[in-house]
């Protein structure tokens, strides 16, 4: 219906976008041991009436076993990216304040649950290149050429870099 106001959040566009989230302790609103794990950021896809979360994990070698539950349910996740020490799951959502649970075991042996709380405030439409947490400076092979040098144009004009036979009064 058209009366369940709940939020501004039927009203976002399709498209991919950046959230920022907490790791908290499974039963009290601390962070979990498993931050260092989680990046800060995920990413949110809302495409046709679905929201996707990708969650992106640090530590592949640590951790096993992951069971993802979206409000109490386990929930079937994708692995979208797996390179190095980096894996990326994603998996459909309800909501941004949905209650969702990562259960994983770390090192083998050591079960461990949290909870990723979205920060609803944080989400932003995700811009190309805007991955700021790997700075990986290898793929720019133009000798650094490429920022922008307008800046420094205009206090170069004011210094008269003309040759002397160009001498045009104005």
């Amino acid at each position: 219906g058209e009366d369940n106001n709940t939020g501004n959040e039927e009203i976002v566009n399709d498209g991919k976008y950046t959230i920022e989230n907490d790791a908290l302790h499974i039963n009290k609103d601390e962070e979990s041991l498993a931050r260092k794990y989680l990046e800060s950021i995920s990413d949110v896809e809302y495409k046709d009436e679905k929201i996707y979360l990708t969650l992106k994990f640090t530590g592949k070698s640590m951790m096993a076993n992951h069971i993802i539950e979206v409000n109490g349910t386990a929930t079937n996740f994708d692995v979208v990216d797996e390179s190095g020490e980096n894996f990326y799951i994603r998996f459909e959502i309800g909501s941004l304040s949905d209650n969702t649970i990562v259960n994983t075991k770390v090192l083998g042996t050591m079960d461990v649950e949290f909870r990723v709380k979205l920060k609803a405030d944080t989400l932003k439409l995700y811009t190309e290149g805007e991955n700021v947490q790997k700075p990986n400076n290898n793929n720019g092979g133009n000798g650094g050429q490429q920022g922008p040098t307008e800046s420094t144009d205009k206090e170069e004009t004011q210094t008269p870099s003309v040759s002397e036979n160009e001498n045009s009064t104005v």
